[in-house]
């Protein structure tokens, strides 16, 4: 009898085993499909973060190079600083401004902002170039082509429409056509 059970025994603990294991696989699929169903992807995924080098420099508390996250803004960047320091220009920058790799961003103080004046919307502090979203018909007037009643419909037309978004745009505005705005085209930036 003992030999009957022992054979009756075996297959009954393979079976058990069998069953154990193809549970356990049933169960993972299960995982899969609720995830899957969820819209979640079941196999862990490692991002790597981006991340770019800002220089800044002026009125802040710790002037530095900064490693920031990629989207990161100017507020971040002189948050990373420290913050301003009591003499700082905090209206100079577009503080929602997205920087980027490389970029150097310059605090001034309230003293030296008032010595450059207006000339902080001409130029932006990368390129060198007109910001024909933010100069003054003045500054408008040192582009190849554009005299004073150009300069001042380029102003209508930003005040109007909320701004350029695209340097072609431009062309857009009455007067300027193919011929002046490939004059003007590597002197000028809408600032994004």
């Amino acid at each position: 009898m003992k030999e009957k059970n022992k054979r009756n025994l075996l297959p009954a603990v393979l079976c058990a085993m069998l069953f154990l294991s193809a549970c356990g696989q049933e169960q993972i699929t299960l995982e899969q499909v609720l995830a899957e169903q969820a819209g979640q992807n079941p196999t862990v995924q490692v991002q790597e973060k981006s991340s770019i080098w800002v220089h800044i420099c002026g009125a802040v508390r710790y002037p530095g190079i900064y490693e920031m996250e990629a989207g990161s803004r100017i507020y971040d960047v002189i948050q990373a600083a420290g913050g301003f320091t009591e003499d700082a220009d905090t209206g100079f920058h577009n503080l929602a401004q997205m920087v980027t790799d490389e970029m150097q961003v310059l605090i001034p103080t309230l003293e030296e902002a008032k010595e450059q004046g207006s000339l902080r919307t001409e130029i932006t502090e990368q390129s060198g170039r007109i910001n024909i979203n933010t100069a003054s018909a003045q500054q408008l007037q040192k582009l190849p082509g554009i005299g004073e009643s150009k300069a001042l419909d380029i102003i209508a037309y930003r005040e109007k429409y909320g701004g350029f978004e695209d340097i072609r745009q431009i062309m857009e505005v009455s007067g300027i056509k193919n011929a002046v705005f490939e004059k003007i085209e590597p002197l000028i930036t809408v600032g994004k």
